[in-house]
This record gives C-alpha cells, sequence and structure tokens, in this order.
C-alpha cells in the first residue's frame, strides 16, 4: 500500500525532521499534517508491508494552483506568502520513479521524499528572474533530512532547482 503523507506531519520546532522522530500528535500544528499523521497510523496497522511518503511541496504540470505556481506562471503575480516561504521543492517525476522503484524492489516504510535542500520563493524569484508581489505570511518548511531515502534510492540527491526546472519544462511541453 502506497500513501502519500506530507513533512506537515512533523511539529514545527527547529530539529531536524527524520523518519524515525517520535511524533507527538499533539504537537503538530495543524490540521493538514494532524491528519495525515493520523493517517499514517492507520496504515501503519492495516498494510503489512506500506510505503508512506512524506513530501514537501509537488510541484508538476497538473498541480493545483498555489503560490508557487502563480510565481512561474503569471506575471507579477500577487502571493499571500513572503519571500522568507522555504520549501523542500519536489517534481512529481521524482515520487513516480521512487515509487515504481520501490514497488520492483519489496521496499517499504517511511521515507521523507524531499530533495537535498529546500528553497525560499524570493531565491527561487531571483534564480529564475521572476517578478512578483509577495504577501506576509511566513511558511517554514523546517529542517527535513533525506539521508533514509538517498541510502535507498541515490537519484533523490536531486536539488530544489532541479525541481523546478522540471516543471518549467513540463509547462513548456504543454
Amino acid at each position: 500500500f502506497v500513501f502519500i503523507s506530507t513533512i506537515e506531519a512533523y511539529p514545527s520546532d527547529a530539529i531536524t525532521k527524520t523518519e524515525e522522530l517520535e511524533i507527538n500528535v499533539s504537537e503538530v500544528s495543524n490540521v493538514y499534517g494532524y491528519t495525515k499523521l493520523i493517517c499514517e497510523s492507520l496504515v501503519n496497522t492495516h498494510s503489512p508491508r506500506p510505503l508512506i511518503l512524506r513530501p514537501g511541496l509537488l510541484v508538476g504540470p497538473s498541480m493545483r494552483v498555489n503560490n508557487f505556481s502563480r510565481m512561474m506562471d503569471e506575471s507579477n503575480a500577487m502571493l499571500t506568502l513572503s519571500a522568507q516561504s522555504n520549501f523542500y521543492i519536489c517534481h512529481y517525476d521524482y515520487l513516480v520513479d521512487f515509487i515504481a522503484f520501490c514497488s520492483t524492489r519489496d521496499i517499504f516504510g517511511t521515507y521523507n521524499t524531499v530533495p537535498s535542500d529546500s528553497k525560499t520563493l524570493g531565491e527561487v524569484a531571483s534564480q529564475y528572474n521572476r517578478e512578483c508581489n509577495f504577501g506576509d505570511f511566513v511558511y517554514d518548511s523546517g529542517i527535513i533530512s533525506n539521508e533514509k531515502i538517498v541510502d535507498v534510492d541515490r537519484r533523490f540527491e536531486f536539488s530544489s532547482y532541479d525541481s523546478v526546472n522540471r516543471y518549467i519544462d513540463s509547462r513548456n511541453a504543454k
């Protein structure tokens, strides 16, 4: 069984988040992360060999409109998030490839499916020459480790910019 969870399942404190971290549900600060964590518990209880994936910001050609897609796709986009908001950006392709990789090797467990680095919206806007109007809300992904997944599949040594480049390529292929 494959379950797509989220890094939002981690509490919002300063420690590095690893898959082995014991999470106290009462410390998860948002409903989305709390709900995903409850679902993870159900999957672990009822599936003998679950694959639970905790991505950051997933991007790809069929993604829902959000601050990232507005910034990349619109001229002078109006955003609600600040330039300091940071994300671990993962293209759909990396996630799909990892699921296929695991299914052919009987790999299961919980994995942070995040790149090797996070980027702020301001850094991405600057790198890709995007003009936009940032908002005030700061989203902080925290510090998420991808060491466990890299030990299993070295392709997860990609960067957030690698995912942004794939996003641009997939958008241009439309």
